[in-house]
Parts: C-alpha cells; structure tokens; sequence
C-alpha cells in the first residue's frame, strides 16, 4: 500500500479558463493509503456572476456565495492546510493552475488520477472521475454531490488507491518497462508511485500466480473452406427462424413477428441462392441488421462460403460484431438443442466463426512500438508512447479504438501503427503475435467478416489485399457507399508529405553525417554476399540522386508557395471557402501559367529521382538471394520511396495541366494549419464500382433505411453502378404507425432562408420548441456557421429557461455531447453533418425535431460543382435527389421505436412554397402533416409532447 502523506484537491470555478474564470469554492483531503485524516472545504465569493450550466453542474448558486470569502482571505488557510505533502487529483493541472491565477503557487509534486488511469486502465473506455469510480467498483460510503470540490476530492483520494491496488497486480516485467520509457520524461511526477509500486510488487512476487500473456499462434487459425454443399436456403427456413413459435418466441417473451424482417431476410437468402445483386430499403424498426445476418450465417455455415458485412460507422460495426453476432449464435445453438430433442435440425450443425478487421492504421505494430521506445522523444511524445505501452501489455486486440486518443496524441500513433510501407511480415521478430495479421488469419478462419465501407473499398485498389477472398457481400448504411468511394478511388497529398519524402532519401545533419535510405545503403549490405559491384552501385545511385534531391527541396517550396499565393488572392474574393477548383478556366489564367514553369522545374527534379529509385528496386530485387540481415525492410523503403514519387509526379501533374476529364481537381489551403493540399478525385465512381464490386461479385446486398427516391431506386443504381433487377429490388415500411407518432408542422410565414428575418426568425422557434418540450430537442443545420451563428444568440435564453445547450463542435466529441444529451433531461442538442444520420436517441429524451434548412448539398465544393455539370438539369436530377435522401436520415432520428412519439419541425418555406416541395414530403412514411403560423409552435408542441 502506498502509506505516504498526501492531499487530495478539487477545485470549482466559473469556467474553465485559468484566465478569465474564477474560483468558486475549494476543498482537499488529507489521507494516507486508504486512511481519511481531515478534509478542508470553503465556497469563495468570485465576485461575478456565476454561469446557469455551472450552477446546474455543481449546484452552487449566487446566493451560496454572496456571503462568502474571496480567495484572498482564506488563501494562507489553503496553503496551511495542504503544505509540502503532494497533491492528487483528477485532472489536477486545471486545479493548479486556478490557484496559481488566483496568487497559491505550490511546489511539490503532484499526482494526476486522470493520467494515471490512462496508464494502468488504458482500455477502461471513460476517463471522468464518476465513470472510472464506477468501474473500478470504489466504494463510496459517505453522502455528497458529484462535481462539489469535498465530494471529488474525496473521490479522487480513493480513486488514487484504487489505481495504486490495480497497478500493483500488475507484473514486474510492465512497471519495468513504464519505468524505462519515463526516462525520458523530464520530471516525471507518477515515477515515486511506479518506483514504489515495483517493491510492493517484489515483496508479493512469491504469493502470486504466474499469469503469462497467452498469445494464439497465426497457425492455429484453420481457414475457411469450401463444403461442396448444394443445398439452398429455403425461405421456410427463414420463416421459421423469425416465427413467434421459433427460436425468438421461445427466446424472448413478447417477441413480436416483423413481415418486414421476414420478406427482406428472404430477399437475402433469394440474392445468395441465386448469385444476384439485391437492394433493400427497410425502413426504421425493420431490424435490418438480424434479417441479413441470419440468411449469411445460414449460407456461410452450409457451403463455407465467407461472406462480408460493410458498414459506414463504427457504431453500427460494433454492435454487428459485439451485439447482433453473439446474440445470432446463441439463437442457433438454442434452436439446435431444440431441434435435436424434436428432429433433423434444419441449421447447420457448424460452429458460426466470426471476425471484424480493420484498415492496418488501427492496429498496433510491435516492432514500431520496440523501435521507438529506444528513440528519443520529447515530453508530450513520451507520454503518449507510455500510454500506448501499458495499453499494449494487455491488449488482446491491438486496435486503437479500445485506447483514448486525442488530438496531436494521434501524430505519435501514426509512427506506432500497422502501416503496410513498413511491415516486414513474416521476416518480422513480432509476426507471430502481431495483432494485425492475427485479425487477418480470423477473418480467413470466419464465416461472417465484419468491415467499414472504407476498407471495402481501398481494399480494391492496394497492392496487397487485407480481406480474405470473398464472393458474398452485405453493404449497410449503402447510401453513403458513393461518399466514401470517391475518397478510397481519389488521391491526396501536400508539401509535408513531400518533405517527408525527401528526408526519407536523405537527411544530411551539420556535422556531415547523415540519415535516410540512401544513406543506410551501405548499412544494409554489411554481413551480406552482395558483390563489390552492387556495392559501387549502390553508391553511384546516392551521387546522381543527391543533388536533384538538393534542386527538387528548394524547388518545392516555390512550388508550394506560388500556390499559397493563388490560394490567398482566391481568397480575398470568397473568404469563407478554403477549396477552390481547378478548370481549364483557372488553368487559363495568367496566374496559373506562371505555376507551370515552376512545376516543371519540380517535375523534372522528381523524375530524375523516380528514374533512380526504380534503378534501386531493380538493384534490391536482384539481391533476394544475397543473405542482407535487413532485407525485408530494404525492399519495404525502396518501394514505398518509388511508389509516393511516380504517383506524386503523376497525379500533381494532372492538377497542373489537365490531362484526363473524368478526374476532379482541386486544392484546398488550412490557414490555421498553414498547409496546402493537392486533391484529385473521380469525376463518377458508378463505373469503378461497377468492374470493381459489382461485375467481381456473385451477390451484393445493399441496404439502408434511404436509399429511393420518389419511390424509384434508379438514382441510387445509377450513382453507384448497380445492376439489380427490378425483380430483386425491395422497398420496405416500417413497421412504426408514423401517422400517429409523428406530426411534422412547417410555418407558413417563415421568410425564405436567403432573407434576412429568417435567422430571427429560426432562433425564436428553436426557444419556442425547447421551452414547450422541456428541452428533449435536436436541432439540424446544414452548416458549421450557422450552428455557432443560433448557439451564441441562444446558449444565455437557455440558460434563463433552465434548458441546457449542447453544440457539435463546442461542448466535447459527439459522443460526449449525445451522451449528455440523453442523461441530461432538460438539454437541447445542436447537430450538422454527422448529426443527421446514424443518431439513436430512444424514449422521451428526444420529443421534438428541428430541420432548419432542406439540406441541399454546397454547390461550390469542388466535387459537388464537377458532378453538377454531367447533368441537363442538375438541381432536379442531382442536388435534390441527395438532399430528399438527406431529408429522410434526418427525419429518422425522431422515432426510433414503437412507443417513440413527437413532433418534427421544418423551417424552411421551400418546403411549401417550391414545386419540388412535395417531393420531400412524399418521400416520407405516411405521417400526419400541419401548416400554420409560427406562433403557434410553442402551443403545437405542448399539446403533441405532453403524453411523453
């Protein structure tokens, strides 16, 4: 136990800034190991008013403090009380600071539970006090208000202990290694407890059992092969899996038959039997997601045939993979139990394998990890590396979403992952317990592969594939599939990049030295059988590539900087757009022709460089044979070093001069990062598709709860390049009695969003809404600006109706801000992008829904604009069908099961007032529909919310 003195401390204040905010009350704890001695607790009177959302976080009003100190009268009580012994809390630098601001510096060292959670429970999910209380299972006896100063002190101190206690069931061999990384931590302030922890752990060492980390062998993987079955899936089967008297009736009291479910499950197994493309549209509550599990596992097991499931969001990946599977598997062995007692089992009598793989930037690679324990780092680099080594002594997965990551943390994760360039594979020390090429082995083992629409598709145009053969495909959430393919099939690259390129060649350093992979060519050659030949080579390609790398570097940066230019002077004219387009017409300009010769002069430099590194790659093939220590590596950097300048040399010139039509070009400039990126995507993906998924397919099942059009899916099958027959085509309603649950009201003498009353006039019905309703709102814009625009004239009114404001982008991650929003009972959440779609907010947290805009897409982004000119009319065949496909996720997430009820609020007049009005409307579920007064919204609401 760690029995040293300490004090515990919590620190209330206005706000969150050391600057500007005030203390509003202090308290510390006195303890040792798990003994309380004394506690300290004082309100201080700020001097200023204290926010709505603080008083509603921490329970301290005006009139607690009126009466009370200010901090410069209980300052020596303070500092008394806490005196030399070092200070614990959680996220305890904010503590200090304040009381720093406020004149109470303090010099001993202190100890952050947040921190020291990050390293013992890196995989715990949470990392705010409550939850890791929680977790950890702390008992908290005494009474106390979460977020007071006493009470999180007091939970700091015993959340410390817990900490302390879980580290110390840790093995020697991890606090070693934490130790080891630290030194280079200047001033380390958890090393005393890691230092200390490492005796307790010896003096224990003989009573504990040894509990070695158990890794699988990549041979025990057994991969998946074909039965040589013929035998279909009958529809009967499907039937009787979904029946009330079936497996689910027997499962779950009040299971409920969906014929919804039934007739796309069937449409499934009929797309397998038959090896044809399906397209599914099941509407909200079909329960999609167990309708086409069923039919795969069914076909998978009987004719060991892999089959895929894609989805678009993690969310809905994770409960496929931890949720839907594992419950799918317990149906099958309950229905086999049954139905061994009763008869023939009509299910497979087959163990259901099932995996989720990821793109190999989430997956940990040992060997990186080795490699830069030994490298120097600076502070903040160092932690995230002592972060992600405790999280790596236990994972048994590898993947960096069990680990919280924030920010610039992920800078260091990108020199620790699974990247491709550098893997060594099977030459690799770590390749039997790699975790990346485990998850590969499992999904050639699994019946069911879970993926993301992103890997899907860069897996068709990498050099190595990381998915296993397959013939059979699920693409959910596939109305988004068209998004995604024009990132994975475009290109992308900047100034940075090209630095980084250039350094991997050759850095030469002051002293004459020097570094990168011209440099190291001698090194790979040494203990090797390679001939004095190779070796002059060798040589002879660092003396020609040397000085076009010194020409390529200076001319680079004119290059780049040429382009700022452009960029700046495009900018003055649209100050708000960071993108702009590159056309024959801008190609035209004088400005862009004295680019030209600049990049020609970078051109030439860069293929001087390519023409050598491809001499090096025939050098490097022909030494295979030549015993070199490192020759995985070498054959590593030397392509990857060809690849990134050919296809840069390639794909910057397409920018630069226009060569092929159907690519979209343009480039894009991050002030606040001060980087320019060059873009280049397809002008259509229908075509790609089509030959890479579509015609190499037996059968792809897309499905989504949008994916028609004015009841037609010939837009979406034209976007993407499906050919489904009409027969294999399904539209399916929810089961949801909308025109009871729902009433969607639109004013009538709402202004058009072009006219200035309009923000007035958004602003007043979003308060009238969320007064009425309680909070228990969500709100949808279609831009940034226009969120943050209606958040600052609205968070103050909030707060003097005792309603919470939540923002994207202002009040945490999404996931934070969701979650907040369904705890928080009187709490208004503000949405855009992401927002729109892929929101499950159940039961009475979520009543009324505001669209505030029809959410036509940006005419002026590059890709959009390219796209628009393909068409005759481009608004009626192209901006309003992918907005009336927008409008439809957005009005899904009101109602999101039966017994969901609530009004939707549309504030835009277009809706009524435009003849393509009508179009969004009938592309809703049958609901009940009202116009009237805006007025009259406040009232509306009560009367449609006062059931919930």
């Amino acid at each position: 136990m760690f029995n040293q003195r300490m004090v515990a401390l919590d620190v209330e204040a206005t706000g969150l800034d050391e600057f500007d905010d005030e203390i509003i009350e202090v308290a510390a704890v006195r303890f040792e190991g798990e003994k309380e001695l004394d506690t300290l607790s004082l309100l201080i009177n700020p001097n200023r008013e204290i926010p709505y959302k603080i008083t509603r976080l921490t329970h301290i009003t005006n009139e607690m403090v009126a009466d009370a100190p200010i901090f410069a009268h209980v300052r020596k009580q303070i500092a008394d009380f806490v005196g030399d012994d070092p200070i614990v809390g959680h996220s305890v630098d904010f503590d200090i600071k304040m009381l720093a601001q406020a004149g109470l510096r303090f010099k001993q060292p202190s100890v952050d539970t947040y921190t020291l959670a990050t390293l013992i429970v890196p995989s715990i999910g949470s990392f705010r006090l409550g939850d890791l209380i929680q977790k950890l299972s702390v008992e908290m006896p005494d009474a106390g208000d979460a977020h007071r100063a006493l009470f999180d002190a007091q939970m700091s101190h015993r959340l410390f202990v817990a900490l302390y206690n879980e580290l110390c069931q840790r093995d020697m061999e991890y606090v070693d290694e934490i130790l080891r990384i630290s030194r280079n931590i200047i001033q380390w302030s958890l090393r005393t407890i890691f230092e200390h922890a490492k005796v307790d752990i010896a003096r224990g060492a003989f009573s504990r059992p040894l509990s070695p980390r158990v890794v699988r062998s990549l041979d025990d993987y057994i991969p998946l092969e074909p039965t040589g079955s013929s035998q279909v899936i009958q529809r009967s089967t499907i039937q009787r899996m979904f029946s009330t008297s079936g497996v689910l009736g027997r499962m779950f009291p009040g299971y409920e038959q969906r014929d919804a479910q039934v007739t796309m499950s069937q449409a499934v197994a009929d797309g397998f039997n038959r090896s044809q493309h399906v397209i599914v549209e099941a509407g909200t509550g079909t329960g999609k997601g167990m309708a086409y599990l069923v039919p795969a596992a069914l076909h998978a097991m009987e004719h060991g045939q892999r089959v895929v499931l894609a989805t678009h969001t993690i969310n809905l990946q994770d409960q496929l993979y931890f949720k839907d599977i594992p419950k799918l598997i317990e149906m099958f062995d309950a229905e086999l139990h049954h139905q061994s007692q009763e008869g023939k089992p009509y299910i497979p009598d087959v163990a259901l394998q099932s995996a989720l793989l990821k793109g190999r930037s989430n997956y940990l690679c040992l060997h990186r990890l080795e490699e830069s324990k030994s490298t120097t780092l600076g502070d903040d680099e160092a932690k995230v590396l002592l972060k992600v080594a405790a999280w790596a002594n236990h994972t048994t997965s590898g993947d960096r979403n069990e680990i919280s990551l924030f920010d610039r943390e992920m800078l260091v994760w990108d020199r620790l992952h699974a990247s491709f360039d550098l893997c060594k594979g099977p030459g690799c020390l770590h390749f039997d317990q790699c975790w990346f090429f485990h998850a590969r082995r499992k999904a050639e083992a699994a019946h069911l592969v879970v993926v993301n629409h992103a890997l899907l598709l860069a897996d068709m145009v990498i050099d190595s594939p990381i998915l296993p053969a397959y013939d059979l495909l699920v693409i959910d959430e596939a109305h988004n599939l068209e998004d995604v393919a024009t990132d994975q099939f475009g290109w992308s690259s900047n100034q940075k990049k090209l630095v980084e390129f250039f350094d991997g060649l050759l850095i030469e350093n002051s002293d004459e030295s020097g570094d990168g992979l011209l440099v190291r060519l001698p090194t790979f050659l040494k203990g090797s059988t390679a001939s004095s030949p190779v070796v002059e080579q060798f040589s002879r390609i660092l003396r020609d590539t040397k000085p076009a790398l010194e020409r390529a570097r200076q001319s680079s940066e004119e290059f780049f900087a040429l382009l700022t230019r452009l960029m700046e002077q495009y900018n003055e004219s649209n100050a708000h757009d960071t993108r702009l387009r590159i056309t024959d017409t801008v190609r035209a300009s004088m400005t862009w022709q004295s680019l030209i010769p600049v990049w020609d002069n970078l051109s030439l430099q860069l293929r001087i460089i390519t023409q050598q590194l491809e001499t090096l790659n025939r050098a490097v093939t022909e030494l295979a044979d030549a015993s070199i220590p490192d020759y995985e590596v070498l054959v590593t950097l030397a392509t990857r070093s060809f690849r990134f300048v050919s296809e840069f040399v390639e794909n910057a010139n397409q920018i630069i001069i226009g060569l092929d039509a159907s690519l979209i070009t343009w480039i894009r400039y991050s002030d606040a990062k001060n980087i320019l990126d060059l873009n280049i995507n397809p002008l259509e993906v229908a075509t790609l598709l089509n030959e890479r998924l579509f015609s190499k397919k037996a059968s792809v099942v897309l499905t989504s709860a949008t994916l028609s059009v004015n009841n037609s899916f010939t837009y979406m099958q034209q976007r993407l390049g499906a050919p489904v027959p009409p027969e294999s085509c399904y539209q399916l309603e929810s089961p949801y009695n909308y025109k009871d649950q729902v009433l969607v009201y639109i004013p009538q003498d709402i202004s058009e969003p072009k006219d200035f009353p309009y923000q007035g006039s958004v602003e007043q019905a979003i308060l009238d809404t969320a007064v009425a309703a309680q909070g228990r709102t969500l709100v949808l814009f279609t831009s940034n600006s226009a969120l943050r625009t209606t958040y600052s004239q609205l968070v103050d009114q909030f707060s003097r109706q005792d309603i919470i404001l939540i923002g994207q982008g202002l009040d945490g991650s999404n996931r934070q801000i969701l979650e907040r929003f369904k705890s928080e009972p009187r709490s208004v959440l503000f949405g855009t992008l992401s927002f729109w779609e892929g929101v499950d907010v159940v039961g009475d947290a979520l009543s009324a829904l505001i669209i505030t805009k029809l959410p036509f897409s940006v005419p002026n982004d590059p890709v959009i604009a390219a796209r628009s000119e393909q068409f005759v009319d481009s608004f009626n065949q192209y901006f309003l069908p992918q907005s009336i496909l927008k409008f439809k996720q957005g009005f899904g997430r009101l109602v999101r099961a039966k017994d969901d009820r609530g009004i939707v609020i549309v504030l835009d007049k277009r809706i009524l007032a435009k003849k393509y009005g009508t179009q969004f409307l009938e592309s809703l579920p049958e609901t009940t529909v009202r116009t009237g007064p805006l007025r009259a919204i406040e009232s509306l609401v009560r009367r449609t919310v006062k059931s919930t």
